[in-house]
């Protein structure tokens, strides 16, 4: 499984870049944002998600970890191909995405070819649930998503997480500097 590729970019379509490592090119797809923003011969890192069919084998590629577990719980959805999700990705912001899917909308969804209001609300009924606690803790801490996502990954339970970027979030702006905070103080709590 290819999880994380860090390459040169040699050619960019409207739906992929080519990213050359070690000497191999990998054809990944994107979302516009992340096309747009890529110029050819600049060295980029994306977390990919290599989808595995019968017939087929592709490589979609973002900027962050929280897009690419967003794009798995989407394409987890009965329905959902990995070509819809990308595109349901490139309608709104994570954040936006997210907050409609937990407040139950399926208007944003309903833009994207191929999605119905059925399909839209199956999303809405399978995701809303894993979601609506990611989303909480966001909302109750008022900090960004990335910095949960960080410590979550580093091992720290949700609410060690949670009460820690409480704790920082007066004292630091960015996600970095948050997540820096909060290892300190999680340090400190664990002597």
């Amino acid at each position: 499984m290819i999880a994380l590729l860090t390459g040169v970019v040699q050619e960019k379509t409207e739906k992929t870049l080519t990213v050359v490592a070690g000497h191999v090119g990998y054809e990944v797809y994107c979302v516009p944002p992340v096309l747009e923003q890529t110029k050819l011969n600049a060295e980029l890192t994306l977390y990919t998600y290599q989808y595995v069919r019968e017939d087929s084998l592709e490589l979609y590629g973002f900027r962050h970890p929280s897009e690419r577990n967003f794009f798995k719980q989407l394409i987890s959805v009965t329905g959902v191909g990995p070509k819809s999700a990308l595109t349901v990705m490139s309608l709104a912001t994570l954040d936006e995405l997210q907050s409609a899917i937990v407040q139950g909308d399926p208007s944003l969804l309903t833009k994207v070819s191929g999605i119905g209001t059925k399909t839209a609300e199956r999303i809405i009924v399978e995701l809303k649930g894993k979601l609506a606690t990611s989303q909480d803790i966001t909302l109750q801490t008022g900090i960004d998503g990335d910095a949960i996502d960080a410590l979550l990954g580093l091992g720290y339970s949700a609410a060690e997480a949670r009460d820690a970027l409480r704790h920082v979030k007066n004292v630091a702006d960015t996600t970095q500097a948050r997540v820096q905070a909060a290892l300190k103080l999680l340090g400190k709590e664990k002597k």
